[in-house]
């Protein structure tokens, strides 16, 4: 297939009814100068949501795929990705919103930094409250230190990607959470990325069935499994600190907690103040509790 240039827009969605049309709406209000596309991805949704899609009249061009039955989210991603017409992608998660320049600003990025690809800083948007995740710079280091000791993030929402290092690379398709950062730890071992500092994009964390929004210990492990010979021991400690300081707030049972807590390996290399921190937290938050 011929790529022409300009930017595919892709958005898988599943159930999606009271959020898909502030998804698309942010795309068509994105100030550009160059031609853009949407392509939706339907993953098997039981709700109204494609009859909402059909009954808008989208101001862009568009697409849209169904799928037959539920492939989840990474999948759907690789599918549009798959079907797009243009040079570039950029990912829009079906509950979260993008401010005007967003398109713009990270292609313009793209290009005066001669880069592959990048994800930008953003706003958490709860119960109608705004935070400002500002991310540290990152270019092109170890990610998963970037990630862990450095307070970094990466948000599928965020990211813009030449097209053909994408296809190269691609959603790991058993994946059902930590997607993001897989899909930037395979990308940063082999293509040249970089952190856009302006937030450019709204990410809402109060919507129901979000992955992100629970704690899922099996599909931690997965990603760790997939991933262990980029985890260093400090990195990792602060990976499973971090799933636990989650399982604390969702309220877990303290079978889970110990079983993860005995994971911890305890030595000099493994541990720095974040994480001496975080077990102080963990602990007086969750044993020392009635």
């Amino acid at each position: 297939m011929e790529t022409n240039e300009g930017i595919s827009v892709i958005i898988p969605f599943k159930n999606r009814a009271n959020t898909i049309l502030r998804a698309i709406k942010s795309v068509e209000n994105q100030k550009i100068n160059f031609p853009i596309e949407i392509i939706l991805v339907d993953d098997f949704s039981s709700d109204e949501s494609l009859r909402i899609i059909k009954n808008y009249s989208i101001k862009i061009p568009y697409k849209i795929i169904t799928n037959k039955v539920s492939l989840g989210g990474a999948v759907s991603r690789n599918i549009g990705a798959n079907n797009s017409n243009y040079n570039y992608l950029a990912f829009l998660d079906s509950d979260d919103e993008w401010i005007h320049d967003h398109l713009i600003s990270s292609l313009s990025f793209i290009k005066k930094n001669n880069i592959d690809g990048c994800f930008s800083s953003f706003n958490l948007i709860s119960n109608s409250n705004k935070y400002l995740r500002k991310l540290p710079s990152y270019n092109n280091g170890n990610f998963l230190n970037y990630i862990f000791i450095s307070n970094g993030d990466s948000r599928t929402s965020t990211i813009v990607l030449k097209k053909e290092i994408f296809l190269k690379t691609l959603f790991h398709q058993n994946a059902q959470k930590h997607q993001d950062w897989d899909l930037m730890l395979r990308i940063s071992n082999r293509f040249n990325i970089k952190s856009k500092n302006d937030p450019s994009v709204n990410i809402y964390i109060d919507e129901e069935n979000r992955m992100s929004n629970y704690y899922n210990v099996y599909e931690s492990e997965k990603f760790i499994l997939r991933n262990r010979s980029h985890f260093s021991g400090l990195t990792l400690n602060l990976f499973r600190l971090n799933m636990m300081l989650k399982m604390v707030k969702c309220n877990c049972s303290k079978k889970d907690l110990i079983s993860q807590f005995s994971k911890i390996k305890f030595s000099f290399k493994s541990f720095n103040l974040k994480a001496i921190i975080l077990i102080i937290y963990i602990c007086l938050n969750f044993f020392l509790r009635k």
